[in-house]
């Protein structure tokens, strides 16, 4: 649990407090029997996947901020707003931090690397409590006793040898879906253990809404748990019973296929994994991956420019929104349309899609110059 404290002997009242933090939409959680008025759990509605706690503690005139280690990305960020508010609401100044016996501001100091160190330490300590055969329980979860065991991550493909950022995205995948059990917290042996390592064999390259570049790496045991996955699909599928597998899941059943990971590339197979993913309602990311492979092309699988326009029109990823203005602009399915190649490069650059920016600033630029 990540805790900031601001000294402070003014009285607080949460819902006031809540009105001068940015425009949000906030839920008070219930703290089974603790007396009201000295702690406050509650939530971002839409947007937390854990929650915040706020603790008084009137004797030593001091204000407790808690998040769990474990809360979403945007959560993070907010945290130092969270912090900073709750300094001026209650001293009329901005919140400061001393490191190294230098004074900060909350918000230089609370920034991308602090949020990237504290989310890998925690999956650190995540792994190693796994590998002991314990629950991992999550501090200030939304739902009651909240916990994470090597099952439940076994469901999404996931290990502990799986690489940080993996095991992290399907906690938040889990939390944001109530798919993790629930169950009392164990007491804990007090020994070290060894963290164990990520060895990838293989990564995937992907680019994210503003342009900046990220890598999905897998290990042996992510294939290993993927392919017994599809198998179990398949056992089903055979059988004529439904499946509960989710479909980011099966996506990346699809990619490994789609980009060779431990398996021989087969553009045909992803097809197919993708196919299954959108049916199990991933919007975002398999359908997006399909109109890519018949963009492409690849083994066993030649180039349809007019079956990747379909595949990108069921896809809610404004990169996908971007490529079908291509398509209107490249006459793709025909006669090129740029009037409505630039309703969707509009649509994709609204949703913040660095290509369609940088299209659109184009077009205003041969404008202004022609």
């Amino acid at each position: 649990m990540h805790t900031f404290i601001i000294e402070s002997t003014s009285p607080f009242e949460i819902k006031g407090f809540f009105s001068t933090l940015p425009s949000e939409s906030f839920r008070l959680l219930d703290i089974p029997g603790e007396d009201e008025g000295g702690m406050w759990k509650f939530m971002r509605e839409d947007k937390s996947t854990t929650a915040f706690l706020i603790l008084h503690e009137p004797s030593e005139n001091v204000y407790v901020i808690c998040m769990d280690n474990l809360a979403s990305y945007d959560d993070y960020r907010f945290f130092a707003t969270l912090c900073d508010k709750m300094a001026l609401y209650l001293n009329k100044e901005h919140a400061w931090v001393t490191i190294d016996n230098l004074d900060k501001p909350i918000s230089l100091f609370y920034n991308e690397e602090w949020v990237e160190e504290c989310i890998s330490d925690e999956i650190a300590y995540l792994k190693c409590i796994l590998s002991q055969g314990y629950p991992y329980s999550l501090e200030l979860s939304i739902g009651e006793n909240t916990i994470i065991t090597n099952e439940a991550l076994a469901q999404f493909g996931v290990s502990i040898r799986s690489a940080t950022p993996r095991i992290y995205g399907y906690i938040q995948h889990a939390l944001r879906r109530n798919l993790l059990p629930h169950g009392e917290a164990s007491e804990l042996p007090d020994k070290e253990v060894e963290v164990p390592e990520h060895e990838s064999i293989g990564r995937v390259k992907s680019w994210q809404t503003d342009g900046s570049e990220t890598w999905e790496s897998y290990s042996s045991d992510d294939v290993a748990m993927l392919l017994s996955i599809a198998k179990h699909v398949q056992d089903c599928d055979s059988a004529g019973t439904p499946h509960k597998v989710e479909g980011v899941v099966l996506n990346d059943i699809g990619t490994i296929f789609q980009e060779g990971v431990g398996v021989e590339k087969d553009a045909a197979e992803a097809l197919r994994w993708f196919g299954k993913a959108l049916e199990s309602g991933d919007r975002l990311y398999a359908p997006t991956n399909m109109g890519d492979v018949w963009r492409k092309g690849g083994p066993k699988v030649e180039p349809d420019l007019r079956k990747a326009v379909a595949a990108y029109r069921q896809s809610i990823d404004p990169y996908a929104h971007y490529r079908i203005g291509q398509s209107y602009e490249e006459g793709w399915e025909g006669t090129p349309d740029l009037k409505l190649a630039f309703e969707w490069y509009e649509k994709a650059a609204s949703e913040g899609h660095h290509l369609a920016l940088k299209r659109l600033a184009a077009k205003r630029k041969s404008l202004l110059y022609s």
